[in-house]
């Protein structure tokens, strides 16, 4: 799926299913927005673009894309979480081979937290703050 430039604010989780990959171009790179204090996004941990493992029919019920889900991904796309948003999600992204997240910035409105899924190794961030702070306190530096 090709993405304009632009800015494109949404109300509720785009779900990806399998295979399919998101990839931004113009000269600005483009911006899925989530608005200040935007409903659904306040109670509980929800997804701003979820990446799941087929076509998703009922919302209160997704596959997660998992081991078996190849070439998913998305390049080239800002995602920006307003303020008033504390259980905003980012990204929600479970790959096998050939899946990427790449030139993806996440910008949080009001910090957060980060969490970490034990079983799968797989990082969930709603802030972009906690992802520096994570990078610095677990991931090697170059020349160490």
């Amino acid at each position: 799926l090709y993405l304009p430039e632009g800015k494109y604010r949404i109300s509720r989780t785009i779900f990806v299913p399998a295979s399919i990959r998101i990839i931004g171009y113009g000269k600005v790179r483009p911006e899925i927005i989530l608005g200040d204090n935007t409903p659904g996004f306040d109670k509980k941990e929800t997804s701003m673009i979820w990446f799941t493992g087929g076509i998703v029919t009922d919302p209160s019920n997704v596959a997660d894309a998992n081991a078996g889900t190849f070439y998913s991904g998305i390049s080239n796309v800002d995602i920006r979480i307003g303020k008033g948003n504390p259980m905003a999600i980012g990204l929600r992204a479970h790959f096998a081979q050939h899946g990427i997240v790449s030139h993806v910035s996440i910008y949080g409105g009001t910090p957060t937290h980060a969490s970490m899924t034990p079983e799968t190794n797989l990082r969930t961030w709603s802030s972009s703050e906690h992802v520096t702070a994570y990078r610095q306190a677990h991931l090697p530096q170059v020349g160490r």
